[in-house]
């Protein structure tokens, strides 16, 4: 994506109007075809501020400066609109809330999700059983589509982290499939939300069950355990009422987002052999040294080729590609009055793949990261930011890693390599509701 050539506006009155804009639906299809397109075009004709119509009546300010990405630790930023918005999906959860009903319940829960519970709960050890099954399925197999795989992969391992039995995996897989509907976007409710919302019940019922299950044992060793036993600053359990939305939206966030990266990066993997030759190399290495897995995945010291991959793909293609914002109070930027009520969209996709901050930015090239060996707040952007930023980030990044090296472990001791099944057809992503690859997209596993 082209630096943008135009300068910002000087007043509110001077920021244009994208042009293009459907009836009703506005700039909304545009986005689905291509985001990173739209983005380009957009940058282009208005510069890095304009007016869009996200469809259904609403009206975005996009930002697309990174002085904007301060934005989302300020207090003017607030996140309840979502709550009318899209109640039935993400209602009631941290994703809602702002201001001390949100400080309380974060910093209640966010111990759970620690670098150092990460370690001593049972995270690692459910990612590494359930990574080796299903990677030995896929080797068994020969051939997999990507994103199917790394989808049913990811959700195992999610809910195993709740606390769902396996022999109940596939009823829940079904009821996520059915309660994602809820994000479809409508000015009326249809007989699709009817069904999401009645899979959401389903969902917030049996999670309900396994808090009280895990408050009557007072377990506290385990990623659900500890949430379900956190006490506030008064000592005092938070209402299941409002552990039940984050637990469901814990579920949905850590499976999608992470499958999403997870496949684009065994996707890229597979059409390069010497990406495949440096993750056989260091699988082989800890092997060598003795040095399990899941500790060379949590290694702070130790920024791994695999975890290299699985950021790069991240950045060229972040599962939640605009972040969006209202202002509860007026902001300043720039020089700019915006006032109250502006929902201000910060265009992460942009961010990841603007040269000021990337070189060859829009290729994929994981050893950038060798010479960024610490994350910058650009680096994780796609995570959030501020008072919102991922609670899941450090699951994520260890489960991603510690897949990709179970991946070349597999690999090198059956003797295989991946190869691509179409070589020569591009990776056209899916935008929207996350960046995906192709569903179709597949791999084949065959003898070195």
């Amino acid at each position: 994506m082209p630096d943008h050539p135009l300068p910002l506006p000087r007043t509110l009155d001077d920021v244009p109007e994208l042009p293009g804009a459907l009836p009703l639906l506005g700039h909304m299809p545009a986005r689905i075809r291509n985001l990173a397109a739209f983005n380009t075009r957009a940058l282009a004709t208005c510069g890095p501020m304009f007016w869009c119509n996200a469809g259904l009546g609403v009206r975005e300010l996009v930002i697309a400066d990174p002085r904007i990405t301060e934005l989302l630790k300020a207090r003017q930023a607030s996140v309840s609109f979502y709550e009318d918005a899209v109640s039935s999906l993400i209602g009631g959860s941290l994703l809602t809330m702002d201001g001390e009903p949100h400080r309380r319940v974060r910093s209640t829960m966010g111990p759970a999700f620690s670098p150092k519970m990460v370690r001593s709960s049972d995270v690692i050890t459910v990612v590494d059983e359930v990574a080796r099954k299903h990677v030995e399925r896929w080797l068994a197999a020969g051939r997999v589509e990507v994103l199917a795989a790394t989808q049913e992969l990811a959700l195992e391992i999610i809910v195993r982290l709740i606390g769902i039995a396996s022999d109940d995996l596939p009823r829940w897989r079904t009821m996520y499939q059915r309660y994602l509907k809820g994000a479809l976007p409508t000015m009326i409710d249809t007989p699709l939300h009817w069904w999401a919302r009645r899979a959401r019940d389903f969902i917030d019922r049996g999670l309900a069950d396994i808090v009280a299950q895990l408050r009557a044992s007072g377990r506290s060793d385990t990623l659900a355990g500890s949430i379900a036993n956190a006490r506030d600053e008064q000592g005092e359990l938070l209402p299941v009422a409002q552990i039940v939305p984050n637990l469901r939206v814990l579920v949905l966030a850590g499976h999608e987002t992470t499958a999403s990266s997870l496949a684009w990066t065994i996707l890229f993997q597979a059409r390069d052999a010497d990406s495949q030759a440096r993750a056989k190399t260091e699988v082989e290495a800890a092997a060598h040294e003795g040095v399990e897995l899941g500790a060379l995945a949590l290694d702070g010291e130790r920024f791994t080729w695999a975890e290299k991959q699985f950021r790069e793909a991240l950045r060229l293609y972040p599962p939640v590609a605009t972040i969006v914002r209202r202002l509860a109070e007026p902001l300043e930027f720039q020089g700019v009055e915006i006032p109250a009520g502006t929902q201000v969209a910060v265009p992460i996709l942009y961010f990841m793949r603007e040269g000021s901050s990337w070189t060859e930015p829009r290729s994929y090239q994981p050893e950038r990261f060798e010479t960024r060996p610490r994350p910058t707040t650009i680096d994780t952007l796609m995570f959030g930011g501020g008072p919102h930023f991922c609670l899941g980030y450090h699951i994520a990044i260890a489960e991603g890693t510690l897949a990709l090296l179970t991946l070349a472990r597999m690999l090198a001791d059956a003797g295989m390599t991946m190869v691509p099944e179409r070589p020569n057809t591009p990776l056209e992503p899916h935008w929207v509701p996350l960046t995906h690859p192709p569903p179709k997209a597949a791999v084949r596993f065959v003898r070195a």
